[in-house]
């Protein structure tokens, strides 16, 4: 088993198992092809907001106003910081987080 596995040795033998403590840290773990990964359902999901106590005095609401005229673009990928990346429909998976 390994724990938010962040570019693992070469050579180690495929996990069975990965355990995600919070959705950001799924670092390596496709590239491991593990059996099982567990994680919370809150991290099997590629696109959303940060924690709200993240944005200094700013809201959700603050950011979805900010966000919102994305929606205008073609977008066909949204490439994260933490999470994974959402390589197709990216606008659906914008519009998604932002309703």
């Amino acid at each position: 088993m390994l724990i938010d596995p962040i570019d693992p040795p070469r050579g180690l033998r495929k996990p069975d198992h990965v355990l995600l403590t919070v959705f950001w840290h799924g670092r390596s773990t496709a590239e491991l092809k593990p059996k099982r990964v567990w994680a919370q359902s809150r991290s099997a999901q590629p696109l959303r907001f940060c924690p709200e106590r993240w944005l200094g005095k700013g809201t959700h609401d603050d950011l979805r106003e900010t966000l919102e005229p994305l929606l205008a673009l073609p977008v066909q990928r949204v490439l994260v910081s933490h999470g994974e990346p959402v390589l197709r429909a990216g606008k659906a998976a914008l519009a998604q987080v932002l309703s």
